[in-house]
């Protein structure tokens, strides 16, 4: 299996209102011809979200999500998919 190693200060920023976002791949306005995923793996993002804010409900298809919270449970990611029920 092949290793990447990222630097925390080669990742993509994006910092927009009550979303400050990096990304390990490339996504959103984030692009990197040498960093488009991992195999299956499209998303490695750490989101830090204002208090009482957070993503619309939005819909994706054919994807599978893992989350880790270390601290509020407001603004979380609701896809179609996804509630904050079992959620950590």
């Amino acid at each position: 299996m092949r290793t990447l190693f990222h630097l925390a200060q080669s990742r993509g920023h994006v910092k927009q209102g009550w979303l400050e976002t990096h990304h390990s791949f490339s996504f959103a306005s984030y692009y990197d011809s040498e960093k488009m995923g991992f195999g299956a793996l499209r998303v490695i993002s750490d989101d830090s979200i204002a208090g009482g804010q957070g993503f619309g409900r939005h819909p994706h298809q054919d994807m599978e999500y893992r989350k880790s919270q270390f601290t509020s449970k407001k603004g979380l990611h609701f896809g179609s998919r996804c509630t904050d029920e079992g959620s950590g």
